[in-house]
């Protein structure tokens, strides 16, 4: 009987045990608040490209890639902590070795202790799901693998599972999560997303925001006691909303408009706003620089080669007399932007022919034709149709890109209207089809007595509405500084299966910040990097790192933040990624002799330098696009330097002066 009781209570003690332990390893996943859901909606049926998806949670987070989604092979047999599994429409990715899914706009700062949960399809038995990552980002720039359980192999085994990944998910305001498909042999398929969270216990706090207007920037303040507040309550003429922040400076964080979002505690939301005042610090587009004292150039008609030099702002422009309003007033109107040319004939190759002249192998010109569209945050031009211009334009060579429009209005005389003499006179822009708090900005300028507009090429430029004079060079092309920093360098190198991306400026001046983009085509770019700028007075050096480079050729688009929020883009730059050849440059900075590869990193690289003895003094093995030797001991002479590969080796001479 004892005998019997020990048995029935060790099994009982073992019962309770696996009990407890049960509870224990479901409470993780099944006792959390659900942050998001996703079932990849049951809108339509066949195949549909991400962007034509209509998900479950279309309007608050936001979805791109290169996968699709389709409703065959549709999920079953598991049942997640936020439901069975959906059937109709998931994710598939193809075995491209490319194939992505990204969602972003998720708001888990206020939870922590995270349980994602999803459904997932393999094509292959021999695979065990390793070849399908998932990862996280907190600024879409920097992405963090997860761990991810692994699947069954063998026979039968191709088919739906249902995976938990317990650790790695950051509290952040906007995380995104993303999913690849690197093999090029398995297909995958994606659905029933369940991302679950400890936030705070209790119900949390949930406000909605509707934000139609506020009177001035960061003036409207919502304070959260209760839940489902919706802040409609404003107005602002002129003036658009951007977002809600949690700071009075802007510089918290921030919280989109018509968003859902959860807070353990109330908090107090400033309201952000664009309010047109003209000068680019709002986003609106905004006037740079005009040359006043064009010259006749080839055509002998100074009329002809008046230029005005405008920013797009926030708002990427269609090119035609609705949404570009221009004019000039010395006491008459004169409108330049009813109509545009549908081609550029000569004019943008003569540009950037007189660009080239003095060795520069950049195009920066680029021609928009009526109907085309002008991208965000870019510098363009406004030209005559008969311009005609033949001075260099070689000051616009690390500029680009530089979009053109030209103008076909017929009230833009040969003769020319810009005054350059000490007359009031303005512009005057109404981007208001473009954005209703974009409205009339006028530019007054008014020629100081001190100051001669006498030379051609002679320029007015605008900080803000408020004018400054740039005296003429003597030929056609203006002398005008429309960038805030002085670029040096831009380029890519090849390190590795990525690339490494380096700018160098010799002066910054109210910069925030750097950012690099990248595109396939150099159409079409999105944001890859950001640098915060250190505004400092002597030459600087800049990199980041693209671990994901296109297959061919990437494009990379450098641009700035200034301090009033302007935004400013740079050249763009090209990689080739199938080009091997690597080619390098070499100059002394003090003490160091500096070695920089510009376009592909070669392996196994030995970089020596030797005096003229051919004595060995320095050997190193280069890892990056830029390598450093300090010159500091070695006495004033001559050296040469050893650049040796597998495949070549290359010398040259140096002189070091002390």
């Amino acid at each position: 009987m004892t005998k019997g009781n020990h048995i029935i209570s060790k099994f009982f003690f073992i019962s309770i045990v696996f009990i407890f332990l049960l509870l224990v390893s479901f409470t993780k996943s099944w006792g959390q608040t659900t942050i998001f859901s996703e079932n990849i909606g049951n809108v339509n049926s066949g195949t549909q490209s991400i962007a034509a998806t209509t998900f479950q949670n279309n309007g608050t987070l936001t979805y791109v890639g290169t996968a699709d989604t389709r409703t065959t092979a549709a999920s079953s047999g598991y049942s997640s902590p936020c439901g069975a599994a959906s059937g109709v429409r998931n994710v598939f990715f193809t075995n491209s070795g490319t194939a992505t899914f990204e969602i972003s706009g998720i708001n888990t700062s206020a939870c922590t202790n995270f349980t994602l949960s999803y459904g997932l399809f393999k094509s292959t038995i021999a695979s065990n799901g390793s070849e399908f990552t998932i990862s996280v980002s907190t600024d879409g720039i920097s992405y963090t693998p997860l761990s991810t359980p692994s699947l069954p192999t063998g026979s039968g085994t191709a088919n739906w599972y249902l995976r938990s990944i317990t650790s790695g998910i950051p509290s952040t305001a906007n995380l995104r999560i993303k999913f690849v498909n690197t093999s090029t042999t398995p297909q995958f398929r994606l659905d029933d997303l369940c991302l679950q969270g400890d936030c705070g216990g209790g119900t949390p706090h949930t406000v909605t925001f509707d934000a139609n207007g506020g009177a001035g920037s960061m003036s409207n303040q919502i304070a959260n006691s209760a839940t489902n507040l919706t802040a409609n309550a404003f107005t602002n003429s002129g003036c658009t909303f951007v977002n809600w922040n949690d700071s009075a400076n802007a510089n918290g964080t921030s919280y989109s408009n018509s968003a859902v979002y959860s807070f353990t505690a109330d908090v107090t939301l400033y309201a952000q706003w664009n309010c047109a005042s003209g000068g680019g610090s709002t986003g609106c587009p905004y006037i740079v620089s005009a040359v006043v004292n064009a010259c006749g150039g080839s055509c002998g008609a100074e009329g002809k080669n008046e230029l005005v030099v405008m920013n797009s702002g926030n708002y990427a422009i269609p090119v035609n007399g609705t949404n570009i309003n221009l004019y000039y007033s010395g006491g008459t109107n004169h409108y330049f932007t009813n109509s545009f040319a549908a081609s550029s004939g000569t004019v943008v190759s003569n540009l950037n022919t007189l660009t080239a002249t003095s060795g520069c192998t950049n195009t920066p010109f680029i021609f928009v034709p009526s109907g085309g569209t002008i991208p965000a945050n870019s510098t363009f031009m406004i030209l005559n149709n008969n311009s005609c211009f033949n001075g260099s334009f070689s000051a616009y060579c690390n500029a680009g890109p530089i979009y053109v429009i030209i103008s076909t209005d017929a009230d833009w005389s040969s003769g020319g209207y810009f005054g350059n003499n000490n007359t009031s006179r303005y512009f005057r822009t109404d981007f208001s089809s473009v954005n209703s708090g974009c409205g009339v900005t006028t530019y007054n300028y008014n020629n100081p007595s001190a100051f001669s507009f006498g030379t051609d090429g002679a320029a007015v430029a605008f900080s803000g509405t408020t004018p400054s004079y740039i005296v003429g060079n003597g030929s056609c092309a203006p002398n005008i500084a429309i960038l805030p920093i002085e670029l040096l360098d831009f380029y890519a190198t090849k390190n590795g299966k990525g690339n490494e991306v380096t700018w160098k400026v010799a002066q910054e001046e109210n910069i925030i910040s750097y950012t690099i983009e990248k595109s396939k085509d150099a159409l079409e770019f999105t944001k890859f990097a950001a640098i915060y700028a250190n505004n400092e007075t002597h030459t600087k050096s800049y990199s980041v790192f693209d671990n994901e480079p296109y297959n061919d050729i990437t494009y990379y688009r450098l641009s700035t933040k200034e301090t009033d929020g302007t935004i400013k883009n740079y050249k763009i730059i090209s990689i080739d990624e199938k080009d091997n050849k690597w080619e390098y440059i070499h100059y002394q900075t003090e003490n160091n002799l500096v070695i920089e590869f510009k376009n592909s990193l070669p392996k196994s690289t030995i970089a020596s330098l030797y005096d003229i003895n051919g004595k060995d003094l320095i050997t190193q093995t280069i890892k990056q696009s830029q390598t450093i030797f300090n010159l500091e001991t070695l006495t004033a002479g001559i050296y040469f330097v050893s650049l040796s590969t597998p495949i070549k080796t290359e010398h040259f001479k140096i002189i070091i002066s002390k």
